[in-house]
């Protein structure tokens, strides 16, 4: 398992192969990302996939040909991350179904905590954020100025400071 920063890029690889001794057709493979991921891009080696349905159509892999899938993905600060793929169809008989689903996963380093930022209304850093804050709930968040006094203060911190006190 990798350990990307939010924001970061991961890239899947699916490969199908026909182990047989005959031609596979009418393949299709269910690749739906998970609520953890943005999709960027996608590049299958053979036939088409389609980012909407998460499916992989192959027309036709030959006995022992193989077909890869690459899925170029963003790392969202929460949700699943684990993503799975399974044989959905093919048009000959599959003999052995204990090769027709594969995982993959990442964990997200987070908590990461910016020490600075710059509520001026410019649209860049405006917002006080902490990457994967939503996956600690009960947190508490406080700020602090130079002399030691509370300017901002919020339980269940949401990523909202935005240079204004409440404190």
């Amino acid at each position: 398992i990798q350990e990307p920063f939010v924001g970061d890029e991961v890239i899947f690889a699916i490969t199908a192969e026909n182990n047989s001794a005959n031609d596979a057709s009418g393949i299709e493979i269910e690749e739906v990302l998970p609520s953890g991921y943005a999709f960027v891009a996608a590049n299958a080696s053979v036939g088409n996939y389609d980012p909407v349905t998460g499916i992989w159509s192959i027309p036709l892999l030959t006995a022992g040909e193989q077909a890869v899938l690459t899925i170029t993905a963003e790392v969202l600060d929460n949700g699943d991350y684990l993503n799975v793929v399974t044989l959905t169809n093919v048009d000959q008989m599959d003999t052995n179904t204990s090769n027709d689903s594969a995982q993959a996963g990442v964990t997200p380093n987070c908590m990461i905590v910016y020490n600075e930022f710059s509520p001026n209304g410019d649209g860049v850093n405006d917002a006080f954020v902490i990457d994967c804050i939503s996956q600690f709930p009960g947190n508490v968040v406080r700020v602090y100025n130079r002399w030691g006094n509370i300017v901002y203060e919020k339980e269940n911190y949401d990523n909202s400071f935005v240079g204004i006190s409440n404190g």
